[in-house]
């Protein structure tokens, strides 16, 4: 049967050490008892452990504090006794704290007061000690733990994902290039910081670049930190250890200051014994020293007992911590590089993005095609151009070799990345045009026209295409048969289908065709003449 000893209470209490009387009362009274000075501390205390009664004694310059912490313990659980120690007027407790109280004592807290608070509660303590259920669930194994402390990572990549091709440049090379670029350009065109799919990447990028520092700094705080913090801490019997380290160390030092103060009362009763003429206070101050020595000799021994239970606890303590720490390694290590890895890959990702749609901001922006056209720039419109000017008048910390590294892998990526669009109608001259517009939009698009008399050239290099824009008469074929042929080839190739567009250049209720087309599939349909903004978000619709 439960009873006030097993129970085990919470102090919440200022970092003062004025409480000796109250402390070798509650060590000799109670099994164990727990102290903590900050409210959080308390909180994870609480949330993590059976508590079967709360006292608070910070002290009435925290009252609001202590109102916040009672306002969680009886939010997490309104069974928990909860003992107030403050002179604040009632009526400001009750503005303060709405959750009930148990029990309300005056400042300071003194032994009789203590005595007074265990007495009043011990039976609510105890019913709750013996229906209190442990917080913890059964425990995850090494995997699962694991598993559940990357979840925020998992989730936001999950996040993150996006079907068809990947297209990334390696930040960590190019990052220094891109944000100069970035920064470059705004200088030169301040409209360019308003622009609202720019400010999109840039922001969606730092923030993933922002968990990607934070990733990194958990991932090598220290494999003991680890193990203990993601695995061991959810397991009840490393929790019940540490407990009871903690409170056979806090009851030792506790013993300790006492014997140290009994041990001078001693030694200040010898000296008077020695001096005093009156017989009579001699036997008293002998009767005296003898108490103080028997509390003595009590205080040596539970210390002693003490250091025993203390080295048992230590051993089990390392007994449990030893079971799984290579298990624990072997699989950290593991997990925690597959999501180092998933956030490199993420993080280039949104690098090419940022890149492509600064450049076709850049394309967009009058100001800085000019300062190309000025000669200040030698070469094309390109961020190639722009990086042999970057790398030969900004950067000149990086060797030769290092320059062509970067040229190189620049123009290897531009291949790799190259967004390849087909645009298939009836007279090559009507689709060049679009063609043309595209290409000056932006420099990583490839893009090939064909007409009626070309469909088997079209056909031979359809497998690699990102984009195709078709028009609604190709020769004497119909687009909806021409975009049913589009589908079920690249079903037969197993491969995923490009984004389609249809022009709708000759039919006479282009409304009509484009309602048609988009009930097929077609991702949108556009009227001629096309502006450079309609194909500016095809561009971008390939980035997000």
């Amino acid at each position: 049967m439960s009873s006030l000893k097993e129970c085990n209470i919470l102090w919440l209490r200022d970092g003062e050490t004025k409480y000796k009387d109250c402390e070798v009362y509650m060590s000799d009274i109670l099994s164990g008892f727990t102290v903590r000075t900050k409210v959080d501390e308390a909180l994870m205390y609480l949330k993590a452990r059976v508590v079967d009664c709360v006292i608070l004694t910070l002290g009435d310059k925290y009252i609001k504090d202590e109102a916040y912490f009672i306002q969680e313990v009886k939010k997490f659980d309104e069974s928990i006794p909860v003992a107030l120690c403050t002179n604040e007027p009632e009526e400001v407790i009750n503005e303060l704290v709405s959750a009930p109280l148990d029990l309300i004592v005056p400042l300071p807290l003194k032994l009789e007061r203590l005595k007074h608070i265990l007495t009043t509660l011990e039976s609510v303590m105890v019913n709750h000690n013996i229906h209190a259920s442990p917080p913890a669930s059964q425990p995850l194994g090494v995997e699962d733990s694991i598993n559940q402390y990357f979840q925020d990572e998992q989730k936001y990549l999950q996040s993150m994902e996006r079907e068809g091709r990947i297209r990334k440049m390696s930040f960590e090379m190019m990052k220094r290039f891109i944000l100069t670029a970035y920064n470059n350009f705004c200088e030169l065109d301040v409209r360019l910081r308003d622009d609202r799919d720019l400010i999109k990447a840039h922001d969606t990028l730092f923030h993933a670049l922002e968990l990607q520092k934070i990733l990194k700094r958990n991932v090598t705080a220290g494999m003991d930190y680890q193990y203990e913090k993601i695995y061991l801490m959810q397991h009840p019997s490393y929790l019940n250890t540490l407990d009871r380290l903690e409170q056979i160390a806090l009851k030792t030092s506790i013993y300790h200051k006492e014997l140290s103060s009994i041990t001078s009362q001693m030694e200040e009763i010898k000296d008077r014994i020695r001096y005093v003429p009156n017989p009579d206070l001699r036997i008293e101050l002998q009767k005296k020293y003898k108490q103080l020595n028997s509390l003595s000799t009590d205080h040596v021994h539970n210390i002693s007992a003490l250091k025993e239970e203390y080295d048992k606890r230590i051993r089990e303590k390392g007994e449990i911590w030893n079971s799984e720490y290579k298990a624990f390694g072997f699989a950290f290590k593991r997990i925690s590089e597959h999501y180092l890895h998933e956030y490199d890959e993420l993080v280039d990702r949104l690098a090419y993005l940022f890149d492509r749609t600064l450049w076709i901001a850049a394309r967009a922006s009058r100001v800085i095609t000019d300062f190309f056209e000025q000669g200040k720039i030698v070469g094309a419109f390109s961020s190639k151009a722009y990086m042999e000017y970057y790398l030969r008048n900004i950067d000149s910390e990086l060797t030769k070799a290092e320059n062509a590294t970067l040229l190189n892998y620049r123009s290897q990526m531009e291949d790799e990345n190259a967004i390849h669009i087909a645009i298939v109608g009836s007279d090559k001259e009507n689709i060049k045009y679009e063609s043309m517009l595209l290409e000056s939009i932006d420099s990583y698009v490839k893009c090939r026209v064909y007409d009626a008399t070309e469909l088997l050239h079209f056909w031979k290099n359809a497998e690699k295409l990102d984009v195709i824009f078709f028009e609604d008469a190709i020769g004497r074929v119909i687009f909806y048969q021409f975009y049913k042929d589009i589908v079920q080839f690249y079903k037969s190739k197993n491969k995923q289908l490009p984004i389609c567009y249809l022009i709708c250049r000759y039919g006479k209720s282009p409304e009509k065709t484009s309602k048609l087309a988009f009930s097929l599939g077609v991702k949108a349909s556009f009227i001629p003449p096309i502006g450079e903004e309609q194909l500016k978000s095809v561009l971008l619709e390939l980035l997000t």
